[in-house]
C-alpha cells in the first residue's frame, strides 16, 4: 500500500471545489497520486507544476 488515495481524493476535491469540470478535476487527483507515488511525499504546487510537465513533455515523444 502507497497511501495515495487520500493524495487522489483531495487533489479531486480541490479541482472540483474549483468548477474545473469532471476530467480535469480527475487529471489533478492522478497527478497528485502519481507524484506521492513516485516521490514518496506530498507534492507542492510548484512541484506538481513541473511533474506535470516533465510528463507532458516524456509524452509528446
Amino acid at each position: 500500500m502507497t497511501g495515495a488515495g487520500d493524495r487522489f481524493s483531495a487533489g479531486m476535491a480541490h479541482g472540483l471545489a474549483r468548477e474545473w469540470g469532471f476530467e480535469s478535476a480527475l487529471r489533478l487527483g492522478n497527478l497528485c497520486a502519481s507524484y506521492y507515488v513516485e516521490h514518496g511525499e506530498t507534492g507542492s504546487r510548484a512541484a506538481l507544476s513541473a511533474y506535470a510537465e516533465q510528463h507532458a513533455r516524456d509524452s509528446d515523444g
